[in-house]
């Protein structure tokens, strides 16, 4: 359930680290915090992917989360959310 595969084909093996603000099931902002340059411009793979992630509609809230993007030619693409509680700091 944390884990959601994108439509990204990668030419070679990478991983790397992102932000997703999530806002009214939907991404609405990614940042790249660390890992593969290659990666780097997936931003557009990441807001168009279909997140389990239950937000309220009511409101304007907004769920931060951390996760990594794993990328193989073999397997593809996946993005998995961290658990909260797995982390302790925005670096």
């Amino acid at each position: 359930m944390r884990t959601t595969k994108l439509s990204l084909a990668p030419k070679k093996q990478a991983s790397a680290e992102f932000f997703l603000l999530f806002s009214q099931n939907k991404v609405e902002d990614v940042k790249f915090i660390s890992g593969s340059e290659t990666l780097k411009t997936a931003d557009a793979a990441l807001k168009s992917a279909d997140f389990k992630l239950a937000v309220p509609e009511d409101g304007d809230v907004h769920l931060l989360r951390r996760g990594v993007l794993y990328c193989s030619p073999l397997a593809g693409c996946s993005f998995t959310l961290m658990n909260p509680s797995d982390v302790h700091s925005v670096d």
